[in-house]
Parts: C-alpha cells; sequence; structure tokens
C-alpha cells in the first residue's frame, strides 16, 4: 500500500491505517525505514497519540530506546506499551543482542517502533509492519505500507 501525504505534520490517517495493519497482522513490531529527517519519529508521535500516549514522544538517538505508557481505553490494541526504539548509532547485530532490547517481543501488550531496523531486519518476526518513508517535497512524504 502506498500513500502520499501532503502535509505530513498531520499524518493521522497514515498512523491510523499502520495501525489497522499491525492488527491485520496481529503484530507489534513496526519497522520504520527512511533517510535522515524523513519523518520516523514525527510518525511514531501520531501513531503514540492515537495510542494514548501523554508524555512527549522524542528522538531516542543518542539513549537507542525510550518506553511509553499507553494509558487510553480507546484504543484499537491492547498495547499498553510503547518501546521507540533507534538503532541508527548501532553497528551490528551482536550490539543490538547485547543490550537485550528485543527479548520480550512476544509480549503483544507493548508496541515496538523501530527506526533504521536494517541491521537486525531479517533476525525478526516476519509479520512485522515495514513502513518506508521517502521525501517527496518539504512537506510531502511517500509512504509504502507493507
Amino acid at each position: 500500500m502506498e500513500i502520499l501525504a501532503k502535509n505530513t505534520s498531520k499524518n493521522k490517517k497514515v498512523a491510523e491505517l499502520i495501525l489497522q495493519r499491525l492488527k491485520e497482522k496481529n503484530s507489534n513490531l513496526l519497522l520504520l525505514k527512511g533517510d535522515l529527517g524523513s519523518g520516523k519519529t514525527t510518525l511514531t508521535q501520531k501513531i503514540g497519540k492515537l495510542l494514548g500516549v501523554e508524555m512527549n514522544i522524542n528522538s531516542p538517538t543518542f539513549v537507542i530506546e525510550r518506553i511509553h505508557d499507553i494509558r487510553s481505553e480507546k484504543t484499537l490494541h491492547e498495547f499498553k506499551k510503547l518501546r521507540h526504539i533507534d538503532l541508527y548509532r548501532l553497528w551490528d547485530k551482536e550490539e543490538v543482542e547485547n543490550l537485550g532490547i528485543f527479548e520480550e517481543l512476544e509480549n503483544k501488550e507493548t508496541l515496538y517502533i523501530v527506526e533504521w531496523p536494517e541491521i537486525i531486519e531479517k533476525d525478526l518476526n516476519k509479520n512485522s509492519v515495514i513502513v518506508k518513508i521517502g521525501v517527496v517535497e518539504e512537506n510531502s512524504r511517500l509512504f509504502k505500507i507493507n
């Protein structure tokens, strides 16, 4: 599925479609791909807001991971936590394994959103949802959702 979003600060529809796709695939793993500045964290913020995350969602580039509580009872999912992970600064699969980030991946009450997943993508759950974000113009993005 491809979606062209003209105003990326208001891409609520894209976030809703991604959450629906996660539900269809019975998945709790979202992999976000795209160049620097393409909108991976902005998309995570929209998804978090839809789910009921009350805290600001900031990029975890320097801390690798941020965990947010989901407080809303109105969501389409049973997620209780959002784990926002950024693998940009890691070099290989062994570094990721040593952090133990994915040890609880089977816990369906946690939504994992992973930016820069390329170094571990082939080792992750096959029913993950992958979103590729392409920059079309300054305020336009092309979202390819598997």
